[in-house]
This record gives C-alpha cells, sequence and structure tokens, in this order.
C-alpha cells in the first residue's frame, strides 16, 4: 500500500489466493445489495479501481435480475483487469450497461456527468490526498447520491499484521492506512456520512509451517498481504511472521482465520 506497487497488478496469482480464502468480496455485495437506491429511472454508477469486478459483477448482476436500468462508468488504471473484467461482464451478459470505460486514477479522472452510486472498494490506501479525492466524489454524486467506501478498519487483524511487519519490509516510516482515519478526513470536510461495520474472514490455515516447511498456497496468500513474494523474504523475517500467526490467528471449524473488520463509509449527497 501507500506508495508500493499493488502485487495483485504484477502477479494475480497472489490476489486470487486472497479471493479463493476469503468471503469479503461476497459481504461488500450483500452491503451494497441493502443499501442502495434505486428512486432513479436509471442509475448511473461510477466505479473506481473496479479492477477486474472482484465487487462490483454480482451487484450489477443483481440490478439486472431486478430490471433495474443502469449504466457503469469503469475507471480503473490496469487494462489488463479491465480485460478480464470485459471477460466476466461478456460471461454475464453485462456488456450494454458498460457506458465508459477509464484507465486513470481517480485523481486524474474527469467527467461533466454526475452519479447515483461511487463505489469505491478498497481503492483509497493508494489515493494519496484524502481530502481532495473525498471532496472530488462528493461533488460528481447527483443529489440523493451515494458513494460506497469500503476500508479496512483498524480493528482488523489484517490491518495489524500488515502493519506489524510492513514496517520490516519497507522501512520504519511505512504507515498502513485505515478506516477510522479516513473518517477524520471526512469530518473535517464536514460531509454527510454513516459508517457500518462489515464482517468477514480470511483462511489462514496454509499460512503457517507443517513440518517446516510452508504450502505453496500458503506463500501466495502471504505474498499478497506482505507486498512481496514470500520466497524473497530473510529466514529471519519468516520465523518472525509464522510465530506471530500461530499466536495470533483465531481458529473456527479447526481452521487458522482472521477476522477482517472493514469500515463501510456511505457519503450522501
Amino acid at each position: 500500500m501507500n506508495d508500493q506497487p499493488s502485487i495483485f497488478n504484477r502477479n494475480r496469482i497472489f490476489f486470487e489466493e486472497f479471493l479463493r480464502k476469503t468471503n469479503q468480496k461476497k459481504n461488500t455485495n450483500n452491503f451494497l445489495v441493502r443499501n442502495f437506491s434505486a428512486k432513479n429511472k436509471k442509475i448511473e454508477i461510477l466505479s473506481i479501481g473496479a479492477g477486474s469486478g472482484e465487487d462490483i459483477i454480482a451487484f450489477l448482476e443483481y440490478l439486472k435480475s431486478k430490471n433495474i436500468n443502469f449504466k457503469l462508468c469503469y475507471l480503473d488504471p490496469s487494462k489488463t483487469s479491465f480485460y478480464l473484467f470485459r471477460k466476466k461482464s461478456k460471461k454475464e451478459k453485462l456488456l450494454k450497461y458498460i457506458s465508459h470505460v477509464k484507465f486513470n486514477k481517480f485523481e486524474l479522472f474527469k467527467a461533466k456527468e454526475k452519479f447515483d452510486i461511487i463505489i469505491a472498494s478498497h481503492v483509497f490506501y493508494y489515493i494519496g490526498n484524502w481530502k481532495e479525492s473525498l471532496s472530488k466524489l462528493h461533488k460528481l454524486l447527483n443529489n440523493n447520491g451515494r458513494g460506497f467506501i469500503f476500508i479496512q478498519s483498524r480493528d482488523s487483524d489484517n490491518f495489524k499484521f500488515r502493519k506489524k511487519f510492513l514496517r520490516y519490509i519497507f522501512g520504519k516510516n511505512y504507515n498502513e492506512k485505515f478506516g477510522e482515519g479516513l473518517v477524520r478526513v471526512i469530518k473535517r470536510l464536514d460531509l454527510n456520512y454513516n459508517t457500518r461495520k462489515i464482517m468477514s474472514i480470511l483462511d489462514m490455515q496454509d499460512t503457517v509451517l507443517r513440518n517446516n516447511k510452508i504450502s505453496q498456497a500458503g506463500k501466495k496468500l502471504l505474498s499478497f498481504l506482505l507486498r512481496v513474494k514470500y520466497n524473497n523474504l530473510d529466514n529471519d523475517l519468516k520465523s518472525r511472521i509464522n510465530k506471530y500467526l500461530l499466536k495470533n490467528t483465531k481458529i473456527k471449524n479447526k481452521r487458522r482465520i482472521f477476522k477482517l473488520i472493514d469500515n463501510c463509509i456511505v457519503i450522501y449527497k
């Protein structure tokens, strides 16, 4: 995070391992379904950092199933992600609902139109100036529009793990971003908002040593969480990580897990 390149853009197999081990994306979709408003005849949607659709494809499928008229503006700096998103959209017969595609960062994004729904799922980690970006998001909303920002809580096991070990990897000045910090900026801007917690789990069973070895699946997951290839870490750090996981993972259904706690911040216009 911060200015470090996102490892799931460099090697998607690590990110895909994370997706296989968590119900976070399912819970994000469920939250969107429960909390969006369909008062308008046609809903204009902007998804910031939409990736390959992990967080929004299921939501779009729901809108389609309810015969809700909508258009999606897709925004992401990665063409690789878009090609995967397009492939998924084509499979689900959603292509006709995509109005614009922008290969761009949100800070550089310019639009004449406004939106009824703006979704920013786990992308504010990579946005530098929160004050400017939040103001911009609010301005891009139509009256009665809603912005949905999903971002980890400082109470999340994932946050605590990254906060500790990414400083070993990227230096003591590394700061892991979290939702409660974003809320402080929203308050200073005096925006109308609400925030709720979303509870998910991440299966960490494969990340601990067995017979002094770690599985390939475990290496992939840790590579995603730590933003570097696990094999490139020195043995002392690997030992510290294993001890931490043995002490701090919870046991559920005989498997080791992290409890993921996300803030969903809803901004109202």
